[in-house]
């Protein structure tokens, strides 16, 4: 590629625009057009680069504003033409191309704009890795210009032959063929060359359908394959006879085949050297045959070559001399028609028709190779050839043609010996390829007038095709080779050999399978007995430690029973559980769902009783073995023993799952020794578990009673160190496996001791809780009473105001506060009895029925347990049930004791004191309802709620007795205002006594 730089400097900044040309630049003008020397070329680019450069700053492409300190810029340039006296030049811009116009000057124009510059050119060559450190230009530009290039390359070529043409016509053609050579020598194959099928199938053709030649050669290959069949299949049977024998010679085998097989061995060997012998006559009677045939086919078509090649090289020999008589007269054309374009134009036509193809001028003045007439005529027979010379003789010149014939004639005589050698032509008159005529003259030798086809090609090449299918010499070569029952015979003798071979294959086959088959079952007999003996130590290890288990805990709580369960092997558990009674198997099942998922039978049973199948299945496979006969082995037999076997591998223990299971045999017994120490835990768990449950309900209980009286707090404290002593006793509680019993005892006596305080806790809880309710009851009591007495409309005189020096008997026998404990007073004979003996027998009732609900056996709490479907573990379920027990007694003894304390109420005459009472009763018998102290009306109240709802008599009961204590601790600042009968004062205090919780 060709450059051209433009380099326009001032004092700040620089502008460098490479333009770019092709390696030819002026390939695309007429010679005429282009520069003459390399300096006019490099003259013609810089000015057109200073063009372009100036049309790109008026263009505004190229920015020569000052503070633009350096700008690269690049363009491509195509020169299509010259027209009009100017160039057409087309060049790049950053959008598309642009065509160049009228010349500026880029000088002038940097002068007017720029003032004082310095513009510099430098032109040089660059090649591919240089163009690429250029600025690159768009490729879909760079396509564009390309196309207008190759508009450009046609337009150039048309201008060329359009001047070719003119100049052909008046000047002539630039350049004039020399003669063509005549063909050196006539193109023959060597006999030994000759491919046999493709001369046949030739000859074959030439001949016609009569032919048998084909026939034949198929009939000559299909023997061929079918012997070289016989020969792979022979080959292939004497490996497997040299590897049955290797087979034979090892062993058992050996002897075997030594005392059973020597008779069919030989049989064998003699039937296959039988079968070599007749192939190796095949084989050598086929290539005699095929050796005949192919000399008799080869030397025929071999001398049909000859008549064949010689004929068509005689043609392109008379071609040839056409072909230069033409080139003689499109000289002499040229010669007449000089000056004459028009003349020249009309006498080419006339040239082109009168020598018909042989050789063609066009427009141009140029003619077709000699290689395009022999293409054209190469269809044409040698007499077509020779007919059509004639006709070129009648229009044109003849002396001409007469010479180029008399060199081919020349020609023709030389090659014809080094081919024929006489063979054809014994009259040596008859050599010469063809016979001028002439016109008679008496002076010269005349003019030619024709010629005439003086060889015998055509008819001599016919006698090799009718030589080579000539039907009695086919019919003798046909005769030659082997016929089919030849084939037949040995391919018969070959499957005799391969079925004597497959034969004693099998026999040698069936006694080594039946001596792997004996091995194979004898190492199953060796085998079972081994496992059995194994299998049946680990189901004793097993079904001793399942019996051992189920004593272990058939008697043991159900959540002790899942805990030992869920601690076990999970196939032990499950044969545990099947055990048990049903009632408690269901239980369990519902709680250890997981049990459900564990098969029904154990590994152990599965493979008991598979190896009782195995056991059978290896005494057939016994029996099969021993009606075989080694001599008569029979692969139906082989077979039979075969399924057998494979119904033993089917059955036979899988070793590494039975071994699995043969492992687990001493962990069975660690289950069963370890079952003690599991019931143990589960009962200490759920020892701690309940005493941690009655700790926190002790300490709740504890803080709603804290702020008490410290002497009523002195039994829950104690009782409650207890409970947490007992609590680290369970915590330095271990199981010691030989101390079994020792442990049981402890962890029961620590149970009882724990229950029993914590009984105790609840116990005192309720007393302290009751004082506690008296003491805030008082209190509003006495606030109840002021506000009566400033109500009440008694006059103020009647208000005995109590002495200060003495203390009456009332005043004396007045209850303490409640932080000080209750006092009685006097108590009269009947009414004190009377409610002592109500609440005697109401307490003694409920503690007989609770006691004799408690002393059931513990199978009857474990049936209990499951009848009510309860969950946890049963000490659990016992406390809680003994508690809703006994508070279902509790509620029906109080409904007798609350009829007897109506009774009792309705039964006394009671006396309402100094301001007396607006609180009545109706009393069965009497007209007028009768009055009753306040709080004799209130328990009498609360005793009939308490008949109503029987499910409230307990708490009726409890309710009576915070209202004695209320009445029993009445205020003394208004004891003078509301001074208590006798009577009633002790009913109060036998109530709120006899009626305190036990």
């Amino acid at each position: 590629m060709k450059k051209v730089v433009i380099g326009i400097k001032r004092a700040n900044s620089t502008v460098n625009v490479t333009v770019t040309f092709d390696d030819d630049p002026f390939e695309l003008l007429d010679e005429s057009n282009k520069p003459k020397n390399e300096e006019e070329e490099q003259k013609q680019l810089i000015s057109l680069a200073q063009s372009i450069v100036a049309n790109k700053i008026i263009g505004h492409e190229i920015n020569l504003d000052s503070d633009i300190k350096n700008h690269e810029l690049r363009t491509h340039v195509l020169i299509s033409e010259k027209k009009e006296g100017g160039l057409q030049v087309s060049y790049t811009n950053p959008y598309g191309i642009s065509v160049l116009g009228k010349p500026l000057s880029l000088g002038k124009l940097l002068q007017d704009r720029l003032g004082t510059v310095q513009l510099t050119n430098a032109y040089g060559e660059i090649g591919a890795e240089q163009t690429l450190r250029l600025p690159q230009i768009p490729e879909n530009i760079l396509q564009s210009l390309q196309a207008k290039k190759a508009i450009a390359t046609i337009a150039k070529g048309k201008r060329d032959l359009d001047k070719q043409k003119e100049e052909f016509l008046t000047k002539g053609p630039s350049e004039f063929p020399e003669p063509a050579v005549f063909p050196l020598s006539i193109k023959t194959t060597a006999v030994k060359d000759i491919d046999l099928k493709n001369a046949v199938e030739k000859l074959s053709a030439l001949h016609g359908n009569e032919s048998q030649l084909n026939p034949i050669l198929k009939q000559i290959e299909t023997v061929e394959e079918e012997i070289k069949t016989l020969e792979i299949e022979l080959t292939e049977l004497k490996k497997k006879e040299a590897s049955l024998k290797d087979a034979m010679s090892e062993g058992t085998v050996a002897s075997f085949a030594q005392t059973h097989l020597q008779t069919s061995k030989s049989e064998l060997e003699e039937t296959r050297k039988l079968l070599e012998n007749k192939l190796s006559t095949l084989r050598a009677d086929l290539s005699r045959a095929k050796s005949s045939f192919e000399n008799h086919v080869k030397n025929n078509y071999a001398l049909y070559e000859k008549f064949e090649n010689g004929q068509e090289f005689t043609k392109q020999v008379m071609l040839t001399a056409l072909y230069n008589a033409a080139l003689d007269n499109y000289k002499e054309l040229l010669k007449d028609t000089k000056g004459q374009p028009e003349t020249r134009k009309k006498m080419v036509e006339i040239f082109n028709k009168h020598f018909g193809g042989i050789a063609i001028v066009d427009d141009y003045g140029k003619v077709n190779p000699i290689e395009e007439t022999y293409k054209s005529f190469a269809d044409t027979t040698l007499s077509e050839v020779v007919a059509l010379a004639n006709e070129v003789i009648k229009v044109t010149e003849p002396k001409f043609i007469e010479t180029r014939l008399i060199e081919a004639k020349v020609h023709c005589q030389n090659q014809y010996p080094k081919h024929f050698n006489n063979l054809i032509y014994n009259d040596q008159t008859q050599t010469t390829p063809f016979i001028m005529e002439k016109s008679f003259s008496i002076f010269g030798s005349g003019t030619l007038q024709k010629i005439n086809i003086n060889t015998k090609f055509d008819t001599d090449r016919d006698k090799p095709i009718q030589s080579a299918s000539d039907p009695r010499q086919l019919r003798a070569e046909e005769s030659k080779i082997p016929d089919k029952k030849a084939i037949e015979d040995s391919q018969s003798q070959l499957k005799k050999a391969q079925t004597q071979l497959t034969e004693l294959e099998q026999k040698v086959r069936n006694f080594q399978r039946y001596t792997a088959l004996i091995a194979e079952l004898e190492a199953k007999e060796e085998l079972a007995p081994k496992q059995k003996i194994q299998l049946d130590k680990v189901t004793e290890s097993f079904n001793n430690a399942r019996d051992s288990i189920i004593t272990q805990i058939k008697d043991q709580p159900v959540d002790v029973q899942k805990y030992v369960l869920q601690n076990i092997n999970p196939q032990l558990a499950k044969s545990v559980v099947n055990e048990l009674p049903e009632a408690n198997k269901k239980f369990l099942i519902t709680v250890l769902p997981e049990l459900t998922k564990i098969p029904e039978k154990s590994e152990i049973e599965l493979f008991a009783e598979k190896y009782a199948v195995l056991a059978n299945e290896i005494a057939t496979a016994r029996k099969n073995l021993n009606q075989i006969k080694e001599k008569d082995i029979q692969v139906e037999q082989l077979n039979q023993l075969r399924s057998a076997l494979d119904k033993v591998n089917e059955s036979q223990l899988d070793a590494s799952n039975l071994e699995k299971v043969l492992e687990q045999s001493h962990t069975y017994t660690q289950n069963d020794l370890a079952v003690d120490g599991l019931i143990f835990q589960q009962q200490l768990t759920t020892a701690k578990k309940r005493l941690a449950e009655q700790i926190k309900d002790v300490e709740e209980k504890f803080e709603s009673i804290k702020q008490a009286n410290k002497e009523w707090l002195t039994i829950f404290e104690s009782e409650r160190q207890l409970l947490i002593d007992v609590e680290s006793s369970f915590k330095e509680m271990e199981y010691q496996r030989d101390q079994s019993e020792k442990n049981k005892e402890e962890l029961q006596r620590l149970t009882e001791l724990a229950t029993r305080s914590y009984m105790n806790i609840l116990s005192e809880y309720e007393q302290i809780n009751e004082r506690i309710k008296l003491a805030q009851g008082a209190q509003t009591v006495e606030q109840a009473v002021i506000l009566e007495t400033r109500l009440a409309e008694e006059p103020k005189e009647e208000i005995v105001t109590p002495p200060t020096d003495n203390v009456s008997k009332d005043q004396n026998e007045t209850p303490p506060t409640p932080n000080k404990g209750a006092m009685s007073g006097s108590k009269p004979e009947t009414i004190v009895d009377r409610i002592k003996a109500i609440y005697e027998q109401y307490f003694k009732a409920v503690r007989e029925e609770t006691e004799n609900l408690s002393q059931k056996e513990p199978s009857q709490w474990q049936e209990l347990f499951k009848e009510k479907n309860a969950e946890g573990n049963l000490e659990e379920f016992k406390a809680e049930y003994l508690k809703e027990i006994a508070s279902d007694i509790k509620k029906e003894k109080a409904v007798a004791a609350l009829n007897e304390i109506i009774k009792l109420i309705q039964e006394t005459e009671w006396k309402t004191g100094f301001l007396g009472s607006k609180s009545k009763i109706n009393i069965e018998g009497k007209k007028t309802p009768v009055p009753v102290p306040n709080h004799i009306y209130e328990i009498y109240l609360k005793a009939q709620e308490g008949i109503k709802e029987p499910k409230n008599a307990d708490l009726a009961m409890q309710a009576i007795n915070a209202i004695a204590t209320r009445a029993k601790s009445h205020s003394a600042k208004f004891q003078f205002l509301r001074k208590r009968d006798e009577q009633t004062q002790e009913a109060y205090d036998a109530i709120e006594t006899h009626s305190k919780p036990r």
